[in-house]
């Protein structure tokens, strides 16, 4: 079973959703890489005070790419999706 975990507070917040994110801007026929040739320049988290109590509960993480094009009216376009295998999270 997956369960949404929710968010009501103003931080870590997407929508109702507990997510975290990083807003980049890329100009046209421009390219950018992360997390290549040992460089760490991209990393998400969470604290952990912002997740639920789960007990034993098992998560999967989901990681999303979305573009939003003005110039030609393109929002919100799912780039890349990828999900994680369940893991474990520690009790708090």
């Amino acid at each position: 079973m997956v369960v949404t975990l929710k968010a009501d507070g103003d931080y870590y917040n997407w929508g109702g959703t507990l997510a975290t994110y990083r807003k980049a801007i890329l100009m046209a026929n421009k390219k950018i890489s992360y997390n290549k040739g040992g460089q760490k320049n991209l990393e998400l988290f969470i604290p952990f005070d912002q997740l639920p109590k789960m007990g034993n509960s098992k998560i999967i993480v989901a990681f999303a790419v979305y573009m939003d094009d003005v110039k030609n009216k393109q929002m919100n376009k799912l780039m890349y999706f990828s999900t994680t295998t369940p893991l474990s999270v520690p009790s708090k």
